[in-house]
């Protein structure tokens, strides 16, 4: 007599929120990875002089390529030198502290929002260079809106690729189980990169293994379960 019993998925997490979270964690990420890629990219473009940059000088420095002035607010007093840049959806701020005063020259702050960016950037850059920056951070900035999209694309074709190699496990494995008399169960977390699968031996033995979905996997497990002896009939 042979005894068959069906693959089943178990999944004791909310699909949904696993997905949420990785998304969450990819896109903090990769958002760290493009920020300092990029940001350190342009801060070696600099220019430094022996002043400190004035943000009076980068307002007309962006208007002669083409930005118009009332998307530039420049304020300055005693406390601070603040330049703020309107983009499509969103500001670029830059900040120059002025109090206390010291002896040396402050890093300029600079902040994109609503991105969460904020990095410093050398205090005596030239007003040419930082318009640069300025101009090559604008042009980057949809690319970096992208990521968010992309990183969804990416884990759901991951998920794909998962629920085909479990498919794969349970056609092609399960059968060869199946019809050597054995009982099995397949488990595999959602938006994950394996799976276990468990041969009950008898009512007190069974076989546990891992395995990860990489490119030859389905030839190990194979090999595996076609070793094994024909289960005698009870």
């Amino acid at each position: 007599m042979i005894i068959t019993s069906p693959t089943s998925i178990f999944d004791p997490f909310d699909d949904s929120y696993r997905f949420d979270r990785m998304v969450s964690e990819a896109l903090r990420d990769r958002r760290d990875k493009e920020v300092k890629r990029v940001t350190n990219t342009l801060k070696s473009k600099l220019v430094t002089c022996d002043n400190r940059c004035r943000f009076e000088d980068v307002k007309v420095e962006l208007i002669s390529r083409g930005m118009r002035e009332e998307n530039i607010d420049h304020l300055k007093n005693d406390i601070i030198d603040q330049l703020i840049i309107e983009i499509c959806g969103g500001k670029i701020l830059l900040r120059h502290p002025l109090f206390p005063k010291i002896e040396h020259v402050r890093d300029i702050l600079i902040e994109i929002k609503p991105y969460n960016i904020d990095f410093s950037v050398e205090g005596k850059s030239t007003p040419h260079s930082i318009t640069d920056f300025i101009m090559a951070a604008i042009e980057w900035l949809p690319e970096y809106a992208k990521i968010d999209e992309e990183i969804r694309i990416e884990i759901n074709q991951a998920e794909m690729a998962r629920e085909m190699s479990v498919d794969l496990l349970k056609r092609v494995v399960g059968a060869i189980l199946t019809e050597k008399g054995y009982e099995y169960e397949v488990y595999s977390k959602a938006h994950s990169n394996n799976a276990s699968l468990r041969i009950n031996i008898s009512e007190d033995f069974s076989v546990d293994m891992e395995i990860t979905f990489n490119g030859n996997f389905l030839d190990q497990v194979v090999r595996y379960v076609q070793a094994m002896p024909i289960k005698e009939s009870i």
